[in-house]
């Protein structure tokens, strides 16, 4: 944990220093985070399910929802206001805990702490978005004459070439699938 945790604290500087910041590499690096919270808790899991600590193997759940939700909250959040600086349970602040925990043997604490501030993060997220975008006004739809609707909007029940809408796109699998192919 503490080797991936240094590699993490250290890709973004190494990356600005080299003059290869991209988009796609922040996104990589987003995932690829996610990837270690989850192998992380996944290993805690399997562990407390060996010996047989059913709380604690929910607890590693309840955590687990947590650290995952505050990731996705936070980007929500940011993908509809400037930016989503609340809450104290990020990505950071949990491997800090979780080494601490594992280094002085108080996992269950750490799993306690993580369980019930992660998810109390989330709510800050939920509650500070709401605030930023409730008088914000909605997206407009476009009217019938200015273009096709929405997939989700159109009526499945009438055939493409009826309505005079831009054709409904399917993925190749939907228009062979009933011809043995």
């Amino acid at each position: 944990m503490i080797l991936a945790g240094l590699c993490d604290l250290l890709d973004g500087p190494v990356a600005r220093r080299q003059n290869r910041v991209s988009t796609f590499g922040g996104f990589l690096d987003s995932i690829l985070d996610r990837y270690a919270d989850l192998i992380l808790f996944l290993g805690l899991l399997v562990y407390y399910t060996r010996v047989n600590r059913f709380l604690y193997a929910v607890l590693v759940g309840a955590a687990m929802a947590g650290a995952v939700m505050v990731s996705y909250a936070k980007a929500r959040a940011e993908s509809l206001t400037p930016k989503s600086e609340v809450g104290f349970w990020d990505r950071p602040e949990r491997l800090v805990l979780m080494i601490l925990g594992a280094l002085v043997n108080r996992m269950p604490v750490v799993l306690w702490i993580l369980a019930i501030g992660a998810n109390i993060t989330v709510i800050h997220h939920i509650v500070n978005t709401w605030k930023l975008t409730r008088d914000a006004p909605l997206p407009q739809m476009p009217s019938q004459g200015q273009g096709a609707r929405p997939a989700e909007l159109r009526s499945p029940s009438v055939p493409p070439s009826v309505s005079r809408e831009v054709p409904e796109t399917r993925p190749v699998l939907s228009r062979t699938a009933g011809r043995g192919g």
